[in-house]
Parts: C-alpha cells; sequence; structure tokens
C-alpha cells in the first residue's frame, strides 16, 4: 500500500508500494489567490503533517482523526492515506469501498499515490471488479510521474499479458525505468530476467548483481535468490557461508520459504545436502513458527514434529495436533499421515482408531490419484492395512486391508 509522507518526519512504512512525498491540499484549479481558500488549504496541511507526525509516534488513532479532518479539507495526501488505512483495518474496520472513494479523491487531484492505489484496486480486485484498463490508466498518470512502483506494476502487466498485449520486451523497458527510479521489485524484475533470458541474453552475473541491488533495499526474494546463487554455485562458485547470511536475511524481512529452509538447516545442520553445523532444534522451532504462521503447511507439520518429539522444547501433542489437523485439512499427506498415527498411538489420551482410519483412508485416496509413489504413500498403506490387520478396526463390506498400486 502507498502512503504519501513527508520525509524526516516519518520513515518510509514497508507497505505494498513503499513511500514518499507529493501531492498537496486543495483541489487541481486551487490557484490559492483567496485568503479563504488559502487558509483551509493551511489548515488542511498543518492537520496532514499533525497527521503524520501522531502516525510516527505510534498513534493510529489520533492520526485517523486528523487524517478525516484534512482529507474532510481536500488535502490529497490525507486522502490517500486515510484510504490506506481503510484498507488495511487500521483503527477502522476494513472498509475497501471507503477506501476507494478515498483513492479517488486524491487521484482526481493529481496525487500519484492515490493514483496509484487506485490503479492497484483495479488491477487485484480490491473493492471493485477487476478492471485492467482502468487500472492502466491510473498506474500510468502515476507513472508519468516517476512513480517506480506504478512503473514496475505496468511491466508486470505487459510481462503478463493483463490490459495490454503481452510483450517481455515492453516489461523490460518498464521494468529499468522503474529501477532507475528506485523500485526494488523492478530490480529483482531485471534479476528474473536475466536469470531466465526474458528478452535479454541469460547472464547470471548480472542477474546477480541486480538481485544484489534490491538486496539492498532489503527485498526479500531477492536475498532468497542470492542465497540460492551462492548455495547451489549459479554462476559462482559455491558459498555455503554467503548463501546461509543471505538466507537468514530474506527470512528475517519475512519471505516464508527462506524461514522454513533456514528451520531446516536448523533441524538438520545441512546445507544444500551438505552437512554444515551441528542442530540446533531452537531455533529450528523458532523458524518453522514463523514460517507456518504465514500459513506454510510443510512448516506447520515439521514444527508439530518438533513438539510431538519435544525437541527444542518440552513435549507438546496439543499443539502438534492443531499443527497437524491444520495440515490435514488443506490436504497436506504427510500431515494426514502425521494426524492418523498421532490418534492411532493415543498420544492425546486413549488411542482413537476410528480418527485414525479416517486420515488414514483420506490420505490414501489422494496417494491413489498419484502417477508415482512415494515413500510417505508407502507408509500410509502400510499404516492402514496394519491397522485393520491387527484388528484395530472391523472390515466392512467384505474389503479389508488397504493394497498398494501395481508398480
Amino acid at each position: 500500500m502507498m502512503k504519501y509522507q513527508l520525509l524526516p518526519l516519518l520513515l518510509c512504512s514497508l507497505l505494498a508500494g513503499g513511500c514518499g512525498g507529493g501531492g498537496g491540499g486543495g483541489g487541481a484549479n486551487d490557484s490559492g489567490s483567496s485568503s479563504a481558500t488559502q487558509s483551509v488549504s493551511q489548515r488542511a496541511q498543518d492537520l496532514f503533517l499533525d497527521a503524520l507526525a501522531y502516525e510516527d509516534q505510534g498513534d493510529q488513532t489520533k492520526a485517523f482523526e486528523l487524517y478525516t479532518q484534512a482529507a474532510d479539507l481536500g488535502h490529497s495526501g490525507a486522502q490517500n492515506n486515510l484510504g490506506v488505512m481503510y484498507t488495511e483495518g487500521v483503527v477502522t474496520a476494513q472498509d475497501n469501498d471507503t477506501a476507494n472513494r478515498l483513492f479517488l479523491a486524491s487521484a482526481n487531484q493529481g496525487n500519484m499515490f492515490g493514483q496509484y492505489n487506485l490503479g492497484k484496486s483495479y488491477y487485484s480486485g480490491r473493492g471493485v471488479e477487476v478492471d485492467y484498463d482502468q487500472a492502466l490508466h491510473w498506474l500510468q498518470s502515476s507513472a508519468k510521474q516517476e512513480h517506480s512502483t506504478s512503473q514496475n506494476l505496468i511491466g508486470v502487466m505487459h510481462e503478463d499479458g493483463k490490459g495490454v498485449e503481452q510483450s517481455s520486451d515492453e516489461a523490460i523497458a518498464w521494468y529499468r525505468r522503474a529501477a532507475g527510479n528506485g523500485s526494488s521489485s523492478a530490480k529483482f524484475n531485471l534479476g528474473r530476467a536475466y536469470q531466465q533470458g526474458i528478452s535479454v541474453d541469460q547472464d547470471y552475473d548480472l542477474a546477480y548483481g541486480w538481485y544484489e541491488q534490491a538486496g539492498r533495499d532489503d527485498h526479500s526474494l531477492a536475498l532468497y535468490k542470492m542465497a540460492e546463487f551462492n548455495l547451489n554455485g549459479i554462476g559462482r562458485a559455491q558459498d555455503l557461508s554467503s548463501g546461509r547470511y543471505y538466507l537468514e536475511k530474506s527470512a528475517e524481512q519475512g519471505y516464508s520459504a527462506a524461514q522454513f529452509e533456514l528451520a531446516q538447516h536448523f533441524a538438520t545442520g545441512k546445507l544444500n545436502g551438505q552437512d554444515y553445523t551441528s542442530s540446533n532444534f531452537e531455533q529450528a522451532r523458532r523458524w518453522y513458527g514463523k514460517a507456518a504462521a504465514q500459513g506454510d503447511v510443510a512448516a506447520k507439520n515439521d514444527l508439530a514434529k518438533l513438539y510431538a518429539y519435544g525437541q527444542g522444547g518440552e513435549t507438546n501433542y496439543a499443539a502438534a495436533h492443531t499443527l497437524l489437523v491444520e495440515t490435514a485439512q488443506q490436504g497436506y499427506i504427510i500431515g494426514q499421515l502425521n494426524l492418523a498415527e498421532l490418534y492411532e498411538l493415543g498420544h492425546l489420551g486413549s488411542p482413537d482408531f476410528g480418527k485414525a482410519l479416517t486420515w488414514y483412508e483420506t490420505a490414501k485416496k489422494q496417494c491413489d490419484l498419484l502417477e508415482t509413489l512415494p515413500d510417505y504413500c508407502a507408509a500410509v498403506y502400510v499404516s492402514l492395512g496394519n491397522l485393520y490387520e491387527n484388528g484395530r478396526v472391523v472390515c466392512k463390506w467384505q474389503r479389508c486391508g488397504a493394497q498398494l498400486p501395481n508398480g
């Protein structure tokens, strides 16, 4: 999300579109010749600056109040920032309709941040029907003012053929323009283009260089790519130490895939399949937990295992159960297998063979659809067969046990 802010009153907030300056009070035709108009404009600007200061201090309630007053007086920056608060549900209930009305009011005054946010709403269907023509209109208006995030998104639209004819050449041109204006996402996209050879000759050195530039801006996916290049020796000598460093940097910036891989590293002591250090299950719990909080289903499963085995902390079958239920309901076969085992072994009290059967059979149905049988599916078939063979459940309709598929 893009907020209009005056520096150095506030540090740039790490919202979806970054932040910056621009946009003032009053309408587009406000010449300031009227003393009354000047008074209103100055009042709006004062309210806006006070709102920024309160927001910087963490007082979102007061900031919301003052943004509202400034927006009512026609301040385009306040209208945009208030729209951001409605979109994100800060202090107030989330309300994309109100947010988009505010973005439109801001955009109509030429505020490039309001134009970007309105364009993003049309692009993503945030409170409105997806409309790539409208998205492109507002993004281009913002891009003409050299708004880098808008320029990058226009590049994405060209690359994906959304609202325009697909053109990787046009996409690269927009990425270069946006990168020149400081967009870390555009720098990442140029790195991706050079890595994959999208409308440019494949060049790992240039790819890494662009990832590195984006990484300096703490772009989490660029940092992850730098880790990948170093860990796998892509276009450079393998460097596990640098790979681990950038993996941790990416994880610290919130990239869930990096958090999961870092957790695996701490759990196994390995990097890229190679022995690197001893296991640290406390750190593994920490990073699995961060990835799990973002919905990473494999992280939930592996964190549940640490809870069940008491690795990195106390044994906690209840916490393991909660996580495994989530993974199982998301269709994760390994989670379904582990949940069934938890019920079968009675880790929550006495064994519950009925629930164990339910989840073994649920996992089996998914395994039956796979062309190649992974090890965990073999474990599902064996565990289900053992449940019947040991008389833990009653055979129905003369069908007993679980047969392995042919081959």
